[in-house]
């Protein structure tokens, strides 16, 4: 079993920069009579429409900015993350898009044609500006030798959470459950012996496959090179793994996944009675949302590798802030975009469970002192790889969801199932 190679820090992003026009940005957004960006944007982001303390952060920042100076009106507007995607390409494609949204790093591959890149943006503001973000955080923002946005958060979904006292209860201890897949069965067996659910697993819709892909690196697939995608989630292993997979719910290890997306699972995990959910390290803000009293339960630690000593991966995406192709106002929009990823924006993004893209913040105590994000950056140093990205990539979740939820309702076999995806990847 090879180990997942981290190829975040392969990226050039450095060439981005150096070959990108001297000059600043066009401007062809409103101006003030001093020169500066000026009038009213909106700004779309699922983020807006989170309950928890994160979602709360991103609307008190933008209130911020609105009251530190009077040039610039920036109106929000909530978009679920389901729809993020879809909202975008029908205001871009009806004339009426908005002056700036969140997008997940992820998602560049498939909606740069509707997107501005912002290369002369970040020329302009020098050095020291675009030395602040890290190599990782400038490479999440950056497709097919362009940059189109800033990062403002990075993360990966491969953390895998655990409620201590279900665990404890059912005579689990954490560690040895990861040790293995072999391993992790035989725990959520024991927790289901003892009376609870043992895990969650997602599958309703397509945004789901990308708490799969690390299980298929885990069981061998190699996931860096957009090329072999295909190849690699198509080989026996990877069969082996969509089978796994599979016989959790088929064994009664989890509640069906076909029926289950990110609000579902983590109202059902902060209710307190679920052994293991593998999320990100937003995660405790989110569940305090439902209910406060599952801090206290709450361990982490990582996803099983197939074999004793085996490799595992942790995908890595984040939120990138982007300016729709269209936009009326691209400078305004750039001038809040730099308010968000400012040095006391990203202190208190990493203070609600965010990894903060600038290497001031990233390197300072509020991660440095906060265990759980050391765990989590951690985990993307050594065992991180890009959340696959390609211009089929929406395509393709929705082939292998697809057809993981044929399995699961038992419409075809696991091997059919999976068969049949390959069929239609095939034809991409």
């Amino acid at each position: 079993m090879r180990k997942q190679k981290n190829v975040l820090f392969s990226l050039s992003v450095v060439t981005v920069l150096a070959v990108t026009a001297a000059c600043g940005p066009d401007s062809s957004g409103t101006s003030s009579d001093s020169g500066e960006p000026a009038g009213d944007i909106t700004v779309t982001s699922w983020r807006f429409a989170d309950p928890s303390a994160v979602g709360t952060l991103h609307l008190e920042l933008i209130d911020g900015f609105n009251e530190s100076q009077d040039a610039i009106n920036v109106t929000t507007e909530a978009i679920p993350y389901n729809d993020v995607n879809t909202e975008l390409v029908n205001s871009v494609l009806s004339g009426a898009p908005a002056d700036l949204v969140a997008i997940g790093p992820s998602e560049l591959a498939s909606n740069a044609e509707y997107l501005q890149p912002v290369d002369d943006f970040w020329e302009a503001e020098g050095a020291e500006f675009q030395d602040a973000f890290s190599e990782t955080a400038r490479a999440l923002a950056t497709h097919d030798g362009q940059l189109w946005g800033i990062p403002i958060e990075m993360s990966t979904t491969d953390g895998m959470w655990f409620n201590k006292d279900v665990l404890a209860d059912s005579g689990v201890d954490p560690e040895q459950a990861v040790s293995s897949w072999e391993n992790f069965r035989a725990a959520l067996e024991q927790i289901k012996a003892a009376g609870h659910t043992p895990m969650l697993f997602e599958a309703a819709n397509a945004t789901r496959m990308d708490r799969h892909w690390s299980w298929y690196v885990a069981g061998g697939a190699d996931l860096t090179d957009p090329d072999q995608y295909v190849e690699q989630m198509c080989t026996p292993e990877s069969e082996e793994t969509f089978t796994f997979l599979t016989d959790l719910y088929l064994d009664g290890l989890t509640p069906n996944p076909a029926g289950i997306a990110y609000d579902e699972a983590t109202r059902q995990f902060s209710a307190g009675d679920v052994g293991f959910y593998a999320d990100g390290p937003w995660a405790p803000t989110t569940y305090e949302a439902y209910d406060a009293s599952i801090l206290d339960k709450l361990g982490y630690t990582h996803l099983p590798p197939k074999e004793e000593g085996g490799g595992y991966g942790a995908n890595v995406d984040g939120l990138l802030w982007a300016i729709p192709k269209g936009s009326a106002n691209p400078e305004a929009a750039w001038e809040v975009m730099k308010f968000m990823s400012s040095v006391d924006a990203e202190e208190r993004q990493a203070a609600n469970g965010n990894l903060p893209t600038r290497t001031e913040v990233l390197q300072s105590a509020v991660v440095a002192d906060d265990p759980m994000l050391a765990h989590f950056g951690a985990l993307i140093d050594e065992h991180g790889y890009p959340r696959p990205r390609a211009d089929f990539i929406g395509e393709f979740k929705q082939i292998f969801i697809t057809a993981y939820q044929a399995a699961v309702t038992e419409q075809q076999s696991p091997a059919d199932a999976h068969a049949s995806a390959c069929d239609q990847l095939r034809g991409l």
